[in-house]
């Protein structure tokens, strides 16, 4: 019997993360899931129907303690947590602390307890600014949030993070 792939799901209570935990659900029988996010009645309610299925971890991504406990071992990581527009805009700190800082010591973590994991990561198309009058993007464009738009220079900062670690890598920018 082949071994099941440990996946590590940040930010599993949100929009998309909660999707993706969904999705790999479907194929439990391949995967070792452990979700890590912060505890709240939102994420407890979203969790409870897999709570004897999956590893649960609260706590919060910028907090080193924390990311020691989830980082060992992981074949693959899925980092989704992030403070997203406006409360990204509105708490410019918080932003900075959770999808910047919270990043590089995920990333640290990993590079020392599982240097093999596959690390994605999901970014946005805002680091690209406002794309009105030219809304195609190519690979090549420069990365150029629009004034005021604390989300996406977070995450550019966290890809630049991300671009220069140890770890196999994709960005996807949503």
């Amino acid at each position: 019997m082949k071994a099941r792939k440990k996946i590590l799901l940040t930010g599993a209570s949100g929009t998309i993360g909660f999707e993706v935990l969904k999705q790999l659900y479907k194929n439990k029988e391949l995967y070792d899931i452990t979700v890590f996010d912060v505890k709240s009645s939102k994420s407890k309610r979203k969790f409870n129907s897999y709570k004897d299925e999956i590893n649960i971890v609260y706590g919060n991504i910028f907090n080193e303690n924390d990311i020691n406990n989830i980082s060992t071992e992981q074949d693959v990581v899925i980092h989704l947590a992030a403070i997203i527009p406006p409360l990204a805009d509105e708490k410019p700190k918080l932003s900075y602390l959770v999808n910047t800082v919270g990043t590089e010591k995920l990333i640290r973590s990993l590079e020392i307890n599982s240097p093999k994991a596959f690390f994605i990561y999901s970014s946005s198309i805002s680091v690209y600014g406002d794309r009105l009058e030219n809304p195609f993007i190519n690979s090549n464009d420069n990365l150029k949030p629009s004034l005021g738009d604390e989300y996406a220079k977070t995450k550019i900062e966290a890809e630049n993070i991300i671009q220069n670690c140890k770890l196999d890598w994709t960005i996807f920018r949503l």
